[in-house]
């Protein structure tokens, strides 16, 4: 059991590592691991408990209760945590846009991984500055902002911001929907015939990289 577990550690700690997927539901994966070593122990019987002694066969009898009654109690936290914040502070942000009934044209969102959540939510289809189309679901391409290197970095925001002040030629006003960390990068690199005005804002949500923030983008005449 040791060496299957030490092992299938070190392969789903390295594989979140070196995708920079290190979020916390993640590490429920190690769990998962935890109870398929104990359960592929016990289909081999008995036949290696000859070589422990009385003190470690007890361990190996008393840890797994230990982790499962952790594990009923640690359930309440995350239950306590979803009555009190929503899981995703997209489906709040839209509903409360739309429900002030603002005339705008279309609903954008950046980068595209937002894109399937607000047309989920709103039941339109949703402009995306990242694929200059409109769309129902998000696309995971090479088109998605890359957080890691600078050059790209630079690139990736400047063609939607410019698609989206083209867009912007064709309507009076649009509303963007993207988070707070990616507003801020965004609203620096608009020229000045455009006018951005934060219309609502969410804080408080479980899942952090969500949209929270919805901008409204207006021309200059």
């Amino acid at each position: 059991m040791i060496p299957t577990l030490s092992v299938g550690t070190l392969l789903v700690a390295g594989f979140p590592i070196i995708h920079g997927q290190t979020a916390l539901r993640h590490q429920g994966q190690w769990f998962i691991l935890l109870i398929l070593c104990y359960w592929v122990e016990g289909t081999r019987s008995d036949a290696e408990v000859r070589f422990f002694a009385g003190w470690q066969r007890r361990i190996r009898q008393v840890f797994p209760a230990i982790i499962f009654a952790t594990q009923s109690l640690a359930v309440i936290l995350p239950i306590r945590y979803l009555f009190n914040a929503p899981f995703s502070p997209t489906p709040a942000l839209v509903k409360q846009v739309l429900s002030e009934r603002l005339d705008h044209k279309p609903l954008c969102a950046f980068p595209e991984a937002f894109v399937a959540s607000v047309s989920a939510v709103s039941g339109e289809a949703v402009y995306s500055p990242e694929q200059d189309r409109l769309e129902r679901f998000s696309l995971w391409t090479d088109n998605l902002l890359d957080q890691v290197t600078a050059r790209r970095y630079a690139a990736t925001y400047e063609k939607p911001v410019r698609r989206l002040e083209a867009l912007l030629d064709n309507h009076h006003s649009l509303i963007l929907f993207t988070h707070e960390a990616e507003a801020r990068k965004i609203v620096s690199m608009f020229s000045e015939r455009v006018n951005v005005k934060q219309i609502d804002f969410q804080p408080r949500a479980i899942l952090q990289d969500e949209a929270n923030v919805a901008l409204m983008l207006q021309k200059v005449e």
